[in-house]
């Protein structure tokens, strides 16, 4: 969409398109926990799934094509007003944090035992979906092992029952 807009019409927008590239370029705490997928649930009857590495080469794609229409020096000033603001939201949210513990002590006790509730629910489903892969994988061993005897047996001129 940018190709065919002029760059004064671009620089407009310059905020709304890179607020998100930067967010899944320079973010690391966009974690997938569905085996390299990144659903964009914003498309509402569609549910895409990219993989986040795809994601993120086309976020650079789109960055770069963006700073070559509106040129180095805008779109600098631009991606670090971008950052700034970023870092000024999660510095005010450990300040928040912080003072929450001490003017409230019992909500923050109540947040820590949340959060160590969800971290004991994500160990159990990371655990339950190794024991599925391990599962899958034992009974396929044990039916290899089912026909090497039938072979082993049939060699030695025995008849098994099946």
């Amino acid at each position: 969409m940018t190709s065919y807009m002029d760059a004064d019409r671009v620089e407009q927008f310059l905020v709304h398109i890179l607020t998100p590239v930067y967010r899944l370029i320079e973010d690391d705490t966009i974690r997938d926990s569905q085996m390299g997928t990144y659903s964009f649930l914003f498309l509402a009857p569609l549910i895409i799934n990219y993989d986040l590495e795809e994601v993120k080469t086309t976020a650079v794609e789109l960055q770069d094509l963006v700073q070559a229409k509106v040129g180095t020096t805008k779109f600098s000033i631009i991606y670090n007003q971008i950052r700034q603001k970023t870092l000024e939201i999660r510095r005010n949210r450990k300040v928040m944090k912080t003072l929450q513990a001490t003017t409230n002590p019992e909500a923050a006790a109540r947040r820590k035992i949340q959060h160590n509730v969800i971290k004991k629910e994500s160990r159990k489903r990371k655990e339950r979906s190794f024991a599925w892969v391990f599962t899958i994988a034992s009974l396929k061993y044990k039916a290899d092992m089912t026909s090497t005897v039938r072979i082993e047996a049939n060699s030695r001129g025995r008849k098994m029952n099946s």
